[in-house]
């Protein structure tokens, strides 16, 4: 379950377990630490909140997802996993979400969290570190501490040049004697080549090129590939106008119609999304067999089952809450279709 959590938080600020609590992110900015003069990069820290108990079906569609599980049976699935994790609270007295905190119980029966140091995974903060800046101040006083070094006589200087002049006419003369040698790299003499071998080619090339009987020149299209494709009749005249004018007047009728449907079809009430083909047809079937006309829908993000088809969100809103009591429509929730869950 803490995977599932921390790959959730990473796009979401609140994830919530049903009947548990919720796990929330917060954005702590970059701040210094005037206590050793460091300065923290931002980063995510993450609390939590026993209150927040009602299902937000993000941790069920992640399941869903990941174990090919229909909505019921994820549900399910984290429930059992909720009941597990308060036996162990309760013999223990904490468990442990890898990379986001511990959970304990206190002597009242609460539970409290303590978050991970390192804050939760932030891609777009990745790579921030911390670094230490001393100020001024301590800068101003460090350098008048350092001492000046001592200055040289002008004696002592003067001594060893002396010395160095009368030793000159020796080191010339040996090195006048010994040979001498000539560096060069092997990309110069490549490149040298290259430009000779081009200053010859152009030398010989323009004798040839501007000989007209060696490189005779022809012009013309073949046309016979264009008379294979041009139709042998081509009819134009009014009776093609008729046509044309008929076919745009069908196309903006069925335009028409499309529109009209699609604002009877605006919004519909989701009772399962994120799952398999498979298993959407067989819920499907089952509640049908029950009575209820649900049917399988198909968008961009993945395949959902769906219940009726409404023209405006207050209507759908209306047959929500007039089907609220039934088990089956406990979480569903409203969509426009062909967009995001409202």
């Amino acid at each position: 379950m803490d995977r599932h959590i921390e790959i959730l938080l990473l796009d979401n600020d609140c994830v919530i377990v049903p009947g548990l609590g919720g796990f929330m992110a917060h954005y702590e900015q970059a701040h210094l630490d005037e206590s050793d003069d460091t300065f923290i990069p931002p980063f995510r820290s993450i609390g939590f909140n026993q209150k927040l108990t009602l299902n937000d079906s993000l941790l069920v569609q992640s399941y869903v997802e990941a174990y090919d599980l229909s909505y019921p049976d994820a549900l399910k699935r984290i429930e059992d996993e909720v009941r597990e994790l308060r036996q162990r609270l309760d013999t223990e007295g904490s468990v442990t979400f890898n990379d986001l905190g511990v959970l304990s119980l206190n002597a009242d029966g609460h539970l409290e969290f303590e978050p991970c140091e390192a804050g939760i995974l932030t891609p777009e903060l990745y790579g921030l570190s911390g670094f230490g800046l001393k100020p001024l101040a301590a800068l101003e006083h460090s350098s008048q501490a350092v001492s000046t070094p001592d200055k040289v006589s002008p004696a002592t200087v003067m001594a060893p040049a002396a010395a160095t002049v009368g030793e000159m006419p020796s080191d010339s003369c040996e090195e006048e004697n010994e040979p001498r040698y000539i560096r060069l790299r092997v990309s110069w003499i490549r490149n040298v080549v290259i430009a000779a071998a081009a200053i010859l080619a152009f030398l010989f090339l323009p004798s040839h090129l501007n000989d007209p009987e060696q490189y005779p020149i022809e012009s013309g299209i073949d046309t016979s590939l264009l008379l294979r494709v041009m139709p042998k009749n081509v009819t134009t005249g009014e009776t093609a106008v008729k046509k044309a004018a008929a076919q745009r007047h069908d196309s903006i009728t069925l335009a028409h119609r499309r529109d009209s449907l699609n604002a009877a079809r605006r919004y519909t009430l989701v009772l399962a999304a994120r799952i398999t083909k498979k298993n959407a047809e067989n819920y499907a079937a089952e509640l049908q067999n029950n009575g209820i006309e649900a049917e399988v829908y198909q968008d961009g993000r993945g395949v959902k089952v769906i219940y009726g088809h409404y023209a405006t969100k207050s209507d759908a809103q209306a047959s929500l809450n007039k089907l609220s009591d039934n088990q089956v429509f406990k979480d569903a929730w409203m969509m426009k279709c062909n967009s995001e869950k409202e």
